[in-house]
C-alpha cells in the first residue's frame, strides 16, 4: 500500500466527502432540508477541498478563526442589506428571505466540511473524535432494526427493496461496508495526517516494511466481518418465526411454527401482494380477511403441533412452487368461489389461501427480480353470518371416533376444564360457550409482544399466561381458546397464516406484511367447516400496527399483468406433441455491466500488482528487477512507452530529455544483472528503494489527475504485454 501522498490525500478527501454526503441524505430522509441535497453535497465537497489546500499554508488557529468570523459576518450583513433593499424597492421581501435561508444552509454545510477538514489536518486528536462520531452515526442508522424491526430505518429498507436484497442481507452489508470504510479511512488518515511535517526516510522504510503485515491484517478483518455477518444472518433465519408476531412458518408433522417467549417485534417488511380477481363482499369477517397457511391440531403433551397428513385435509400443505387440487366438499354450505392471485415478496415455505382452497396453480412471474413466486388459488370462501351460527352443532357426523378424539384431545391440566366449565355454565348452545370463552379473553387478556414468560421446553407454555398475568399475544390466545374448547368436547385447532385489514386494500389489491402473520383458534361447526374464533383483547400494552405503504402498493400494482397460468408438468407429459425446451438464458444489462466491471477491476488489480510487486521480494536482485518494472510500466501508463523502432538506450534518452531528468536509473542495475554474474554484484535493498523512490518522485511532478487516470486505464496493460514481445 505504498501509494503516493497525492493518492492518499485524494482518498481522504473523497472519503470525507462521502461521509458528509451520507449524513446529508440521512438527515434529509429524517427531516427534509428544503434545499437540494446534491447542491449541499457539492458545497460540502468544495469546503473539504478548500480546507485541504489551505492546510498546506500552515495557517495559525487565530487567523483561521478570524477568517471564519469575517466571512460569516459578511454573509449576515449581506442578508440584512438585501432584505432592506427588497423592502424599500419591491414587495417581495419574503422571497429574498427564503433565498437567504437556502443560502445560509448551504454556507453552513460548506463550513462544516471546511472547518472539520482543517481541524483534521491541524490536530492529531481530530481523527479519533471523527471515528467515534462516525461510528455513532453508523450505529444510530442501523439501530432502527433492533428487536427485528427489519422495516426500519426506511432508507435502508427502501434500498434493500430496490436492489432486490432481503432486509437482513442489506443490514449486514451496510454494517460491513461502514466498518471497512472506517477502517480504511483510519488507516490512510493515521499514516498520512502528518504530511505537513514531512516524511523522513526512516518513516518511509518502516511503512514499506510493514506493508505485508497491513495487508494480512486487513484480510483477517475482512474475513472476520464476513464470518460475523454470516453468523448474524443464520441467527435471523433460526429465529425468523419470532420476527412475525411469534408466528413462523410450519415445517412438517410434529413441529410448531409458534413461539411463546417473546415476539420481539413486528416488522412491516412486505411479504406478499394478493389480488382478488372477483368480488368478495360476503366476507363474514369484514373488514378483516383470514388467509390460512397451516393448521395445528395434534397435542403432543405441552403444545399443539402440525398433525399427520391424514388430518386437516382442508389445508393445501404445499410449497409455493407446487400445484394443488382436491375435490370440493359438497357438505359445506354458505360458501362462494373466490379466485385470488398471490405474488410473494419474501421467501415462503408454505402456500396460503383464503379459507378452503380447491386448486392452486402456478402463475408466470411478472417480475422475477421483485417477486419470489406467484400462484393463483381457487377457494370456497365462507359467506355465513356470524350471528346465524348461534345454534349450530359442532363436529362432523362423518368423522370416525379416531378423528373426533384427535380434535378434542385435552390438556391434562384440569384447570383448563374447570375454567371452561365455570365460564360457560350459563350458556346452552355450543357456539354460545365458544363466544363466552372468547369474550372472557377479550376482556381480561393483555396484548403484548414481550410477555417474557420463562417456561421449560417440555412444560406447558400457556399456563403462565392463562393462570398468571394474562399477558401474551395471538399464540397464547389461540392455545388457551383451543384448550378450553376441547375441555368442553368441542373440536378445535389452531390456524396460522395472515390476517389483513381490507380497508387498506386498493382496487382488490392487498399488501401483506410480516406483521400481518397471525395465529387464531378455529372450531368445527357442522355444515360450515372450520370457523375462526379469534381473540381481540381490549387491553393493548404494545403493538406495531401501522398504515400500509400506499406508494409501495401502487408501485407493485403497476408491475402486475393479467396473470398467465402455467400448466403443470404432469399435464404436459400427457400431450404427445409437447416437450420442454427449457429456458434460454439471456444476460440482462446488469449481468453484462457486472461482468465488464469485474474485468476492468481485474485488469486494474494486475496493474497494481505490477506496480507494487517489489514489496513482496527480499532478494536485492529480484527487488531491483521488480522496481525497474514498476517504474517502466508507470512510464508506459503516462504515455512515455518505448516505440517499436526504439532501443532501450534511445528510449531512456528521450524520457530524460522530456522530464529534464533520468527516471530510469534502475536500468543500469538491471543491465548488470542481465549480462554479469548476479552473485558478484553487491546490492542493498535500501539503495534500490532509494533509486526507485527518486524515480517515482520525478514522475510525481506530473499532474495528479493525469497519473490517476493513467492508473485506472486498463487498456495500457495491453501495451505492457506488447512491449514484452
Amino acid at each position: 500500500m505504498n501509494i503516493t501522498d497525492s493518492s492518499k490525500t485524494l482518498f481522504i478527501t473523497f472519503t470525507r466527502t462521502l461521509f458528509l454526503a451520507v449524513f446529508l441524505f440521512v438527515a434529509n430522509e429524517i427531516s427534509p432540508l428544503g434545499t437540494s441535497p446534491l447542491l449541499l453535497i457539492g458545497l460540502g465537497a468544495l469546503g473539504v477541498v478548500a480546507a485541504t489546500r489551505l492546510s498546506e499554508l500552515k495557517l495559525r488557529f487565530a487567523a483561521f478563526t478570524s477568517l471564519i468570523a469575517i466571512s460569516l459576518a459578511a454573509l449576515y450583513l449581506a442578508k440584512l442589506i438585501a432584505i432592506e433593499i427588497a423592502v424599500s424597492f419591491t414587495s417581495n421581501a419574503l422571497f429574498i428571505h427564503s433565498i437567504f435561508q437556502h443560502l445560509t444552509l448551504a454556507v453552513l454545510v460548506f463550513y462544516v466540511g471546511f472547518v472539520s477538514t482543517w481541524l483534521f489536518w491541524r490536530y492529531h486528536h481530530t481523527l479519533t473524535i471523527e471515528i467515534l462520531f462516525l461510528s455513532s452515526i453508523g450505529i444510530i442508522l442501523l439501530s432502527g432494526h433492533r428487536e427485528y424491526h427489519l422495516d426500519s430505518p426506511q432508507i435502508i429498507n427502501s434500498l434493500a427493496w430496490h436492489l432486490g436484497f432481503e432486509p437482513q442481507t442489506m443490514f449486514i452489508t451496510c454494517g460491513a461496508f461502514i466498518f471497512l470504510i472506517l477502517l480504511l479511512y483510519a488507516y490512510f488518515s493515521s499514516s498520512h495526517r502528518t504530511r505537513n511535517l514531512g516524511r523522513t526516510q526512516e518513516n518511509v522504510a518502516r511503512q514499506k516494511q510493514h506493508t505485508l503485515t497491513t495487508l494480512l491484517a486487513f484480510a483477517a478483518i475482512v474475513f472476520f466481518t464476513v464470518i460475523t455477518g454470516k453468523a448474524v444472518y443464520n441467527s435471523y433465519n433460526i429465529q425468523k418465526g419470532l420476527t412475525t408476531n411469534g408466528v413462523g412458518e410450519a415445517e412438517g408433522s410434529g413441529t410448531s411454527p409458534l413461539g411463546f417467549h417473546s415476539a420481539l417485534g413486528s416488522t412491516n417488511q412486505p411479504a406478499a401482494l394478493v389480488r382478488l380477481e372477483e368480488d368478495y363482499s360476503q366476507n363474514p369477517f369484514t373488514p378483516m380477511l383470514y388467509m390460512r397457511e397451516a393448521a395445528l391440531s395434534e397435542f403432543n403433551g405441552h403444545e399443539l403441533v402440525v398433525a399427520p397428513s391424514n388430518y386437516d385435509a382442508d389445508v393445501a400443505n404445499i410449497n409455493p412452487g407446487q400445484t394443488y387440487s382436491t375435490a370440493e366438499n359438497v357438505n359445506l354450505k354458505n360458501r362462494v368461489s373466490v379466485t385470488h392471485s398471490v405474488y410473494l415478496l419474501a421467501d415462503q415455505k408454505k402456500a396460503f389461501a383464503i379459507d378452503y382452497p380447491v386448486t392452486i396453480r402456478q402463475l408466470k412471474n411478472p417480475d422475477p427480480k421483485r417477486f419470489k413466486n406467484s400462484y393463483r388459488a381457487y377457494s370456497l370462501a365462507p359467506t355465513y353470518k356470524l350471528n346465524q351460527l348461534r345454534f349450530s352443532s359442532v363436529g362432523n357426523p362423518k368423522w370416525t371416533n379416531e378423528v373426533l378424539q384427535h380434535y378434542t384431545r385435552q390438556n391434562p391440566d384440569s384447570r383448563y376444564r374447570d375454567l371452561a366449565l365455570d365460564l360457560s355454565k350459563d350458556a346452552a348452545a355450543p357456539v354460545e360457550k365458544i363466544m363466552t370463552i372468547v369474550n372472557f379473553l377479550n376482556k381480561n387478556a393483555i396484548y403484548t409482544l414481550t410477555p417474557n414468560h420463562e417456561v421449560d421446553p417440555d412444560k406447558d407454555p400457556v399456563e403462565p399466561f392463562l393462570f398468571g398475568d394474562m399477558r401474551g399475544y395471538c399464540v397464547h390466545f389461540a392455545h388457551a381458546t383451543v384448550y378450553m374448547l376441547r375441555a368442553l368436547g368441542i373440536p378445535a385447532r389452531i390456524a396460522t397464516g395472515y390476517l389483513t385489514d381490507l380497508s387498506q386494500a386498493r382496487d382488490g389489491h392487498i399488501l401483506l406484511r410480516m406483521s400481518d402473520r397471525h395465529a387464531w383458534a378455529e372450531a368445527y361447526l357442522e355444515g360450515e367447516g372450520w370457523v375462526p374464533f379469534d381473540t381481540q383483547p381490549e387491553q393493548v400494552e404494545s403493538h406495531a400496527d401501522t398504515q400500509v405503504d400506499s406508494g409501495l402498493l401502487e408501485e407493485l400494482m403497476s408491475s402486475l399483468d393479467p396473470g398467465e397460468e402455467i400448466l403443470p408438468k404432469e399435464n404436459l407429459e400427457e400431450e404427445n406433441e409437447t416437450y420442454d425446451v427449457g429456458e434460454l438464458y439471456v444476460p440482462s444489462y446488469n449481468d453484462i455491466l457486472i461482468i465488464v466491471l469485474f474485468a476492468l477491476l481485474l485488469l486494474v488489480a494486475i496493474k497494481a500488482y505490477i506496480r507494487y510487486s517489489w514489496v513482496f521480494t527480499r532478494s536485492p536482485q529480484t527487488r531491483a528487477l521488480h522496481s525497474y518494472r514498476a517504474v517502466l510500466y508507470r512510464l508506459i501508463d503516462l504515455g512515455f512507452g518505448r516505440t517499436s523502432a526504439e532501443t532501450r538506450a534511445e528510449h531512456r534518452t528521450r524520457i530524460s530529455s522530456s522530464l529534464a531528468s533520468d527516471p530510469l536509473e534502475l536500468q543500469r542495475i538491471v543491465e548488470k544483472l542481465k549480462y554479469q554474474n548476479p552473485t558478484k554484484i553487491k546490492l542493498k535493498n535500501t539503495e534500490i528503494d532509494q533509486l526507485r523512490s527518486d524515480s517515482l518522485n520525478l514522475l510525481s511532478e506530473l499532474s495528479f489527475s493525469k497519473r490517476f487516470i493513467a492508473f485506472c486505464n486498463p487498456t495500457s496493460l495491453f501495451a505492457h504485454i506488447r512491449r514484452q514481445r
